[in-house]
């Protein structure tokens, strides 16, 4: 949508317009839609009514996402159509698929959207590389290509990390409160060593910008995703024997 509508930033489009400094750097590509709502939307919107039934926890989770949203037109990196059309939209996408699962068993219904969302991912990919490349003189159009293949790359190592999970690992969040406090801090740290450390090896390989953006993100989402998983739970199981 970014690409198709090409609408440009508001400082871009209004030089007059003064957007919160701090928030610039972090605001690349086009302005329409709002990348930040749409994400908080399926995430948190999601989160919302899987726990529906937990009125304060679905409230906790509806509160974070509207905040998301307004801290995007508050630090005047979107406009409020983008905000607006993303949270229709994603919310729109969230009720389907949970009626999607509701009608379909939960194997099914997980395989479908597995072969769905890395053919809707490919597709999304290929079409951005092809207008970005056409277009390189604009760098907007770098950016997107940018976020496209560090998406691509991700989405790959979500969907490996999931089938790996379900088939052998099976991992279990629940844990004792320091067991839970060790998981987050060394794996986070771990995680930030990876995708830093990852960027500066394969630039001194001299590896282009969009396949080492796919080869990174995938190692990062399959370490976050099946390695620390993995990991931990024989640690887990270590500790208790």
């Amino acid at each position: 949508m970014k690409l198709g509508f090409r609408v440009e930033r508001p400082w871009i489009a209004h030089p007059d317009f003064s957007p919160v400094k701090s928030a610039i750097e972090e605001a690349k590509g086009f302005s329409f839609p709002s990348g930040h709502t749409q994400i908080a939307t399926t995430t948190y919107g999601g989160l919302a009514i899987l726990y529906r039934r937990k009125k304060l926890l679905s409230f906790a989770f509806l509160l974070i996402l509207f905040l998301v949203a307004f801290s995007r037109m508050y630090l005047g990196v979107h406009y409020p159509s983008d905000v607006i059309v993303s949270l229709f939209v994603n919310t729109a996408i969230v009720f389907v698929l949970f009626a999607l699962g509701k009608r379909f068993s939960s194997n099914v219904f997980s395989n479908i959207l597995k072969v769905l969302a890395i053919l809707l991912i490919a597709v999304l990919f290929a079409y951005s590389y092809g207008v970005a490349k056409n277009n390189l003189e604009n760098s907007f159009m770098e950016d997107s290509l940018d976020f496209a293949s560090k998406l691509f790359g991700a989405t790959l190592g979500f969907f490996l990390s999931w089938y790996i999970d379900d088939k052998y690992i099976n991992f279990d969040t629940r844990a004792p409160f320091l067991m839970q406090f060790l998981k987050i801090v060394v794996g986070a740290s771990a995680l930030i060593w990876i995708k830093d450390g990852l960027k500066t090896l394969l630039a001194f390989m001299g590896l282009a910008a969009i396949p080492s953006n796919v080869l990174r993100y995938f190692i990062i989402v399959v370490f976050a995703g099946i390695i620390w998983p993995f990991c931990f739970t024989k640690l887990n199981k270590m500790i208790k024997k």
